[in-house]
Order: C-alpha cells, then structure tokens, then sequence
C-alpha cells in the first residue's frame, strides 16, 4: 500500500499552493482504482470529481416523502495543541485584515489546516475583536463538521463472486492516519440506536445502507451508475425510527489517531434500501467523501481545489449469472398482461422487481379488497366488467389470495371467457357487434400495513374480521395501479394486437 501523506504534508501542501479568490384512497369494504489517498489537492488543474448526491438524504426523501436538511456531525475535537505554530498565528491575524480579500483567504487557509488550527481558532473567538472572533467560529464550525479528516478508506466484499439474486456484503474499513482525532458517520460495529426493536436485521441493514450511501458511487459492467433502489417504509414503525434518527444527524464516531473503525453492511443488495446487481459482468463501487461547502464564493476554491476529499479503495464484484430479463433494469415493480387464450381472455401478472413481492388477489369492492377488472373501449365510452361479481364481505377475505411473486415469475391474476365478457359489456349498452373495439385489463391495490395501521381502532373491533387482516401484513405488498396494453378486438372475437 502507499504511502499516504501525513497531515503535515497535507498542511504544508494547502499552504503552499492554494490560489487566491476564484466558481391517489378506498373506503372500507363492509471512487479511484488506485489504493485509497487522503488528498488536500489545491492545483489550479484539479478537476472536481462528479458525484451525484444519491445518499442518504435522497433515499430518505424517497422512503419517507420528507424532505430531509444536511445534518451536522458531532463537533470534531483536536488531540494536541503544542502550541500554535507561526504560520497558522499569521492567518488568525489576518481575519481582521483591512481588505476583506485578505480576510476571506485567511480563512480558505484556515480551512486548509483543518483539525490542527482548531485549538489557535477557539482562542482566537473567545478573544479577538469582533470581526476576526465571527471569522474565526464560522471557521471553526466548517472545520468540526467536516468527516473523514486523514482517514484512509478500504471497500472490501464478503464474496468475490455471486449469482445475481445471492446476497453480499460490503466491508467499509477506516483507518485514522492523522495526528487528530477524525469524525466517521458510523456507529461502531453497525450498532443501531434507534429504539427496542434494532434487533430487527432487515432495520440494521437499512440503517447501514443509509449510513453508507451518501459516500458510494455503484456502476454496472457497462460502467452506468446504479442508483440505489428504496421501498416505501409506512406502517413500519422500526424502520421509521431509523429514518427519523438520520434525519436528526445519524450516527457519528471519532477516530482517534491511528485507531481503525470497520463496517459490515449486510445483504447490501436485499432489503428496503440496497444496490441491485442483476447483469452478469463486473461491478465496481468507488467511496467518496466531498465536504458540503457552504453555496458560497468563498468556497469556490475549496470545491476547485478538493479540499478534505476523501476517496477509497475501490472494491468490484462479479456477478456471474445475471437476472431473468422480465427483471426490470429500472426499478419497475409489476406488469400487467392481457392474452387470450383458447376462447377465453387472461389478466397475467409479472413481478419485474429485484426481490419477491406480495400480491393482493382478493377482489371486491373497497379495501382491503383489490380491484381487477376488463375495460372495452367503443370511442368515447367505456364500460367496466369486474374480475369478481360476487358480493364479497371481510370475512371473504382470505389469507391464500395474498400471493409471493417471485422476481420474474407470471402469476394469472383474472380469466373471462370471451361470450361472458361481450354478455357483460351489452347488458351495460356496448355494441359488441361493432367493426372493431378495445380492450385492457387493470388492477388496484392500496393494501398494506400503512392502511393496518391507520385502521387499527376499526379492524380491532369489528365483527368478522379475518385474522389475517388482524396481524401485520407482508412487507412488500404491491400498491400500485396496473394497466395492460390495450388490445384491439372486433364482433368475430379476433384476439387482435396489443397496443399502447
């Protein structure tokens, strides 16, 4: 492994050449290939790595709905003061220079010292007048929140190679080589502090991710980004607390000098936040840490300059079997099909995501019943027929039509023999003796353990309700509106081709 530069060096370097200023709900029914460097690049000809935000916080938004600030790590705290050295003395004076250009640099310097300026900045705001005492805490506070300081940054996974539905881990190794203490945004050994139920692994495993993400960049063997994939959260009030302490500033540790932290995010492709690996070929996942500088000019040359950027040790895997192609590549959960068959018309459902999903097949009017349902088109009327005509009440409710899909797998959804459909579609006034008409196939469901929880007070008193209905829900059901293709048909029952 290299040798990486010791903040001396990194001092020394940023002093040297930093330039100057510079850039839809229903009723109730019934990073770098090289080893990892810790660098203060302050060359003109440095260019600033792109790094899409697709952390934490967005995956929050996504999870929750919420929108969710920059949080602030805990106040980083230098380990030795031996005394403030005559350059750094120099820059503290100078942030109360006459000319306000001589100020702002003072303070890009500053910054550029990093954890070492810290004891000489606190003397500095609690005894210089007021201008260069302000500049001086604003410097102070930019300095404690920033992480990684001098830390180096391993990525490492639990398998070199798997199949694509195998899941791994990835190993996140961080070693303190400055002379301060430095801020990590983990807790040691994953440990997970958001209430009695952190035992759970799936609720780890999401605080992990969220943890971890803001600082990975995933491409695929064709060198695209992977965005990470989020579930919605309501109604899962372990997972919500996880969300809600991250939105409170997460967890952070301090590393002492020379001291290691190392972190296993389990299974970081299952569960409700995670990376999924579905082509075959090899996938690299760089780390990178840029400081959040302030929307300022004056940090224009710091964000120039990579300032305190931190990148790791690349890790790839190999995926050597790739998902079924019915797998969706976009995020995509379900399909909806509509096929005829001999005589008779059939609702197919595909599960398109990455992992398996629960499917409400109980149909009927209002929830917690799903709808399906044929729609014939004749230009501007359409006319509705239900998969299920019966009556339904919650006691029909029945827990073997909550069916698992299996990433890729079709499941028949709902089947009407053509002469029942056109029956149905002229007791309602359609002219199936029309040259030509149309017809899709859709289906809704809003049941999930948000809707449970909402509805608590009611299902807990109600006669008749089955016990499923009682007990928490599978966590993936699909909530969504399907709509197949539309297909085009005609009076001598001509199955006809799909359409958009």
């Amino acid at each position: 492994m290299p040798q990486l530069a010791s903040h001396a060096d990194l001092r020394s370097d940023a002093l040297t050449r930093m330039g100057g200023p510079s850039e839809w709900e229903q009723p109730i029914a019934g990073g770098d290939p090289q080893h990892g460097q810790v660098r203060v690049k302050v060359g003109a000809s440095n260019v600033r790595t792109p790094c899409r935000p697709a952390g934490r916080r967005l995956a929050m938004v996504a999870l929750t709905g919420m929108f969710v600030l920059s949080v602030r790590p805990q106040p980083l705290q230098a380990e030795q003061d031996a005394g403030v050295d005559p350059a750094t003395a120099e820059w503290i004076e100078q942030l109360g220079a006459a000319e306000f250009q001589r100020r702002d640099e003072a303070m890009r310097r500053l910054v550029c010292l990093g954890p070492a300026a810290l004891p000489a900045l606190r003397a500095a705001a609690a005894s210089k007048p007021f201008e260069a005492a302000t500049r001086a805490r604003r410097v102070t506070e930019w300095i404690e929140a920033l992480l990684f300081t001098g830390v180096e940054v391993e990525l490492s996974f639990s398998r070199e190679h798997i199949r694509w539905d195998e899941p791994v881990d990835l190993h996140i190794r961080m070693t303190n080589r400055s002379a301060f203490a430095a801020g990590v945004p983990f807790a040691p050994g994953g440990e997970d502090r958001s209430g009695p139920d952190s035992a759970s692994e799936d609720v780890r495993r999401l605080g992990m991710i969220l943890d971890a993400s803001d600082y990975l960049r995933v491409t695929d063997p064709a060198g695209e980004e992977v965005d990470l994939r989020v579930d919605d959260i309501s109604g899962e009030a372990a997972a919500e607390r996880v969300v809600d302490a991250r939105i409170g500033g997460g967890p952070t540790t301090r590393l002492a000098p020379g001291e290691s932290l190392s972190i296993r995010v389990d299974a970081v492709n299952k569960g409700w936040a995670r990376y999924a690996f579905l082509d075959r070929g090899v996938y690299q996942v760089d780390f990178l840490y840029q400081p959040p500088w302030p929307d300022d000019p004056l940090f224009e040359p710091l964000r120039t300059a990579e300032a305190w950027v931190v990148r790791g040790r690349r890790a790839a895997l190999t995926v050597s079997e790739a998902a079924p192609p019915a797998v969706s590549r976009s995020g995509r959960q379900a399909l909806l099909q509509l096929q005829r068959g001999d005589g008779d018309w059939i609702a197919r459902l595909i599960c398109t995501d990455d992992l398996p999903l629960w499917v409400n097949a109980n149909f009927g009017n209002g929830l917690p019943f799903a709808t399906c349902r044929w729609v014939a088109t004749f230009g501007p009327d359409r006319y509705y027929v239900p998969a299920s005509a019966a009556p339904v009440s919650l006691k029909d409710f029945s827990v073997e039509r909550l069916r698992r899909v299996a990433p890729g797998e079709t499941i028949e959804m709902a089947r009407i023999p053509d002469k029942d459909l056109r029956v149905a579609i002229a007791a309602q006034g359609g002219d199936v003796e029309a040259a030509s008409w149309t017809l899709h196939a859709d289906y809704l469901n809003l049941l999930d353990r948000s809707w449970q929880e909402r509805n608590e007070p009611l299902l807990s008193k109600q006669i008749g309700v089955p016990d499923v209905l009682r007990k928490p829900l599978p966590q993936r059901m699909l909530i969504l509106n399907l709509v197949s293709l539309t297909v085009e048909t005609s009076k001598t029952s001509n199955p006809g081709i799909p359409r958009p």
